[in-house]
């Protein structure tokens, strides 16, 4: 039977992702759109088969490369033998549509490298499609990634040790200021490769994403250690054995911090002390929950 919206022969569902060799495969690879790009690729990739994976929500079957003149070029469903095309109730087909595979590409050799032996699950999560949640095993603890923004996180997850959200994944503010940050990942296309990018949201100061998964690391608790938070953990340090004087009324008590770092930041500006400013900035951060927004937005 010809599946609805489909015209004999024809595949209109412009598939730009797959997964090599058959249909359980977790190896994802990307589609270029360009037609002479295509070329290339079909060349790299001779004698390889391409599937609509079942881990990409796919209904298992081949697919073809088709070379765009019109549209851009991209997988298809090989016809059977009368013309006629598959169903396939995939509703994920886009460049992104791969990324919770690209998890594993991504990270296996950089956690291995740590001493990690990782293990994979690729989760749907009620209506929403396959890989929505990634989990991550680490010898006994579990980092758990979030890639559909659909899906709201469980901050009190039992079986995560560490919450990593995707692209479009919201954190209410409330608590993002009780974790004092929240790591991020997305990804960027190179050729027809996706590549994992890190970074780490602040309150009030976004998402910091000036360094790759080389600069990062897997604490003893399980936990993703970014360049960010290795700064906040440091400031956290200095602010312990060096703490702001604390004003006699506990009402004065933010302003006459905040006012302390402000001091403090200026002097090391002056003095173009890079890395002092960094610490003081993460200090200040550090003062968000308990001095608000107005008084936060003086360190800034």
């Amino acid at each position: 039977m010809l599946a609805k919206g489909l015209a004999l022969g024809v595949d209109n569902r412009q598939i730009q992702t797959a997964v090599l060799a058959d249909s359980e495969s977790d190896d994802p690879v990307v589609c270029p759109t360009d037609a002479n790009e295509l070329d290339a690729f079909r060349e790299e990739f001779a004698g390889t088969t391409f599937w609509c994976g079942i881990l990409l929500g796919g209904c298992g079957g081949q697919l073809l490369t088709r070379r765009g003149n019109i549209r851009v070029s991209h997988f298809a469903h090989f016809p059977d033998p009368e013309g006629l095309l598959p169903e396939c109730g995939r509703r994920s087909r886009g460049v992104a549509s791969a990324d919770h595979l690209y998890v594993r590409a991504a990270t296996q050799t950089w956690l291995r490298r740590q001493g990690h032996t990782p293990r994979y699950r690729y989760i749907d999560h009620g209506d929403v499609p396959v890989g929505s949640l990634v989990e991550i095993e680490l010898d006994g603890r579990t980092l758990l990634l979030h890639m559909d923004p659909t899906t709201t996180p469980d901050w009190d997850a039992a079986q995560a040790s560490d919450i990593i959200l995707g692209p479009g994944v919201q954190v209410d503010y409330r608590t993002l200021v009780r974790r004092g940050y929240v790591n991020r990942i997305k990804f960027v296309s190179e050729g027809n490769q996706r590549v994992m990018m890190l970074g780490t949201e602040l309150p009030m100061m976004g998402t910091d994403w000036d360094f790759e998964l080389a600069d990062c690391t897997i604490d003893e608790h399980g936990r993703l250690i970014t360049p960010v938070v290795t700064r906040l953990k440091a400031a956290r340090a200095a602010a312990e054995r060096a703490p702001v004087p604390r004003p006699r009324s506990e009402k004065q008590e933010a302003p006459v911090q905040i006012g302390t770092l402000i001091r403090l930041i200026n002097n090391a500006v002056q003095k173009e002390e890079t890395t002092t400013v960094r610490e003081l900035r993460d200090t200040a951060q550090l003062q968000v929950p308990r001095c608000g927004r107005r008084s936060f937005r003086a360190t800034r």
